[in-house]
């Protein structure tokens, strides 16, 4: 078995597209449930866009609150196969 391969550049998308949200709808809807520490809209833009590969455990669990999901569900793994 060769490397994982993570894909989630247009999970996050289509989920938003399929509740008729928009990115700022997100952000809104992830900062609904943590006000205290606000997310950037910047930041949601760029994982809806899939040019934020990389961001904490914390940031996709407000990710998870907010779309009422699992990890599993914005984060999968598509292993390589060896040649």
């Amino acid at each position: 078995m060769g490397r994982p391969q993570l894909e989630y550049d247009t999970i996050v998308g289509n989920m938003i597209k399929k509740r008729g949200w928009s990115t700022m709808d997100l952000t809104n809807e992830i900062n609904r449930f943590y006000p205290h520490s606000p997310i950037a809209y910047s930041t949601v833009v760029k994982i809806v866009s899939g040019r934020l590969e990389n961001y904490t455990i914390d940031t996709l669990i407000r990710l998870c609150t907010a779309l009422s999901c699992y990890p599993n569900d914005i984060v999968q793994l598509e292993w390589e196969k060896e040649a």
